[in-house]
């Protein structure tokens, strides 16, 4: 009940001064949240969520020939609120693509909330440009609590994940960012499962696809040709000479790829006459590179990599069998002795006159026992390996979500205190309690993290010829 005129008359100087400042405080939270609501990116989000977003956020101010924004090691959501700023994306590698000018309402830096293609962000303005900085983690926070959010934002990121990737497509190079902005609208997303073909040789081409999220090998007569990440593109030269595809494409983890569909694609080049007089040297250029690749001995066996993985992290441990004593097994008791059971083991794939041993690939992208993990347990660590933190249960649920048998369930037998014992230790301490037993898994998950923790790997050191080492995987499949 809000206090009468004579209780607020009543009131000390301080509690009256007191009381102006918390009216002040929520009057402005209110008109936060008002200001909130308006922008397209929290159309449809929940007041309590816009509640919780509001502490969080903070004016910053761009202005003509003053400093830019950079944004780095601390990501954050920008908004335009007034003004345009004129914005660039920097990507994993180190690359600047520019996006274009933006005005009220447009946001950027959501990059971190779906992957990690986009390491920054950098924006400037040639008038006096009002920004809302809001950091990533509380905007983390209300996505997970608001679905409409999440669906905006992602709908954000893909917008901006297309203009990166038709920046770095020779065909469309030529194009101003604007252009390419209305080409990214152009684009609608699907979703392929795990080995699920996205196209085959043979096919007429229907789309150019963008890879969204999670990878992808390109093949051909059962051999690999490449392997594709975020932001890459493929399917362009069906499109480009209108003959059939000449390769399969295979999505070799969950996959989210971004299609713009023939029509639209063969209108566009219609309408762009720069666009048609690069056909000839683009497709010249692809097709080259696809022979050479053929004619270098480049290509491995697909129907192993796949299954096996071997694609889905950024290292393999492989063996040289031609230094590796028959018989020899060091390298599995070195490991063992370290973690109390071998977290790999040989003979897996063959090639050529190594051994790809059968181990945790580290997957890079989409790892399924991440995704099955119902407590968030299997951390990355900044090596890259995926490693598993203390709040696993041992529930198991990781285990059979993985493709490659790499993650072994160990028992572990509970062996209850002999109650005399736990008399005996009573009297001692002359406690009134009994300790119960400690509560401890009966089983939990195994897997090879590198070693995480050590600063060697126990496999490779425990190998006296140095036929054992931890190779990148594009030294085995150089595309």
């Amino acid at each position: 009940m809000k206090p009468t005129a004579e209780q607020r008359n009543a009131a000390s100087p301080t509690q009256q001064h007191a009381r102006k400042m918390a009216e002040q405080r929520a009057e402005l939270q209110r008109r936060q949240i008002a200001e909130l609501a308006t922008l397209a990116c929290f159309q449809g989000v929940p007041t309590a969520v816009l509640q919780g977003l509001a502490p969080h956020c903070t004016l910053r101010i761009l202005t003509p020939g003053g400093p830019s924004l950079e944004q780095g090691r601390q990501p954050s959501l920008y908004i335009v609120l007034q003004g345009q700023a004129d914005l660039a994306l920097i990507d994993q590698h180190h690359r600047t693509v520019e996006i274009g000018t933006y005005s009220r309402g447009a946001c950027f830096g959501e990059g971190p909330l779906f992957g990690a293609i986009f390491r920054g962000v950098y924006a400037e303005s040639s008038e006096l440009c009002s920004l809302l900085q809001i950091s990533i983690e509380a905007v983390r926070t209300a996505s997970a609590a608001s679905p409409a959010l999440a669906a905006n934002l992602r709908e954000v990121y893909r917008h901006h994940l297309a203009a990166h990737a038709l920046s770095r497509t020779q065909l469309f190079q030529s194009l101003a960012p604007a252009e390419r902005d209305q080409i990214a609208q152009m684009l609608t997303p699907h979703t392929y499962e795990h080995g699920q073909q996205i196209i085959a040789l043979g096919e007429p081409g229907s789309a150019l696809y963008l890879i969204e999220s999670g990878q992808c090998v390109i093949s051909r007569d059962g051999a690999l040709i490449a392997q594709l990440e975020d932001g890459a593109f493929f399917g362009e030269i069906s499109l480009l000479t209108g003959s059939r595809h000449t390769a399969d494409v295979h999505a070799i983890t969950p996959t989210t790829v971004l299609e713009l569909p023939r029509s639209t694609f063969l209108d566009l080049i219609e309408r762009h006459a720069e666009l048609s007089q690069q056909l000839h040297h683009l497709v010249e250029q692809r097709l080259q590179a696809q022979s050479s690749q053929s004619h270098d001995g480049h290509l491995a066996l697909v129907g192993s990599a796949i299954p096996h993985g071997l694609l889905r992290g950024s290292h393999l441990l492989v063996r040289d069998t031609t230094r590796c004593p028959d018989g020899c097994s060091l390298c599995t008791q070195a490991c063992a002795e370290r973690h109390g059971q071998p977290r790999l083991r040989p003979n897996g794939v063959a090639y050529k006159h190594l051994d790809l041993m059968d181990a945790c690939r580290q997957c890079s992208s989409q790892p399924e026992c991440v995704a099955a993990c119902p407590h968030d347990a299997i951390q990355r660590a900044p090596n890259g390996a995926l490693i598993i933190t203390g709040s696993c249960d041992g529930c198991g649920k990781c285990a059979p979500a993985c493709p490659y048998d790499a993650i072994t369930m160990i028992d572990h037998p509970f062996t209850p205190q002999p109650q005399l014992q736990k008399l005996w230790q009573r009297l001692i301490r002359r406690n009134g309690e009994i300790a119960l037993d400690p509560v401890r898994p009966a089983q939990s998950p195994d897997k090879c993290d590198l070693c995480h923790g050590h600063s060697d790997l126990a496999c490779v050191e425990g190998c006296p010829t140095g036929a054992l080492r931890l190779i990148p995987v594009d030294e085995i499949f150089p595309f």
